[in-house]
Order: structure tokens, then sequence, then C-alpha cells
């Protein structure tokens, strides 16, 4: 009996995880959240790599897409 309940607990696990199916399709988070990343990548491009402004770029890049939804 223990068996069973054991297996019912594994397949509710890999279900809530999401599955194939999130694998497939992306998210609305994921997709801004590489727009994001996109923009801070040309900002840092643009200023020559230079260290230390990653956050700044990070940050002002939200700013042009509208704000900090990203933080959950």
């Amino acid at each position: 009996m223990e068996t069973t309940q054991l297996k019912a607990k594994s397949s509710d696990v890999g279900a809530s995880a999401g599955g194939e199916k999130r694998a497939d399709a992306p998210q609305a988070g994921d997709e801004r959240i590489n727009s994001i990343a996109t923009i801070a990548y040309y900002k840092a491009e643009a200023r020559g790599f230079v260290p230390g402004h990653e956050v700044e770029d990070w940050l002002a890049a939200e700013a042009e897409l509208g704000g900090s939804e990203t933080r959950r």
C-alpha cells in the first residue's frame, strides 16, 4: 500500500513542476526577461562592456519596458 502512495506522490510532484508543457512554450515572464537582457546587453556594448554597470543597465532596460515586474 505504501508503494502506491509513493507513486501517486511522485506523479503529483511531476505535474506541479510543469512537466513537458512548460518546456514547449515560453512563458510571458520569460519573454520579458529575455527582452530586458537584450536591451541591457546593448547598453553594455555601447559603453564598451566596461564592468561595474550591470545592475544599472538592467534597471534602465526594465524602465524602458515599463517597470520591474520581473521580481516575484
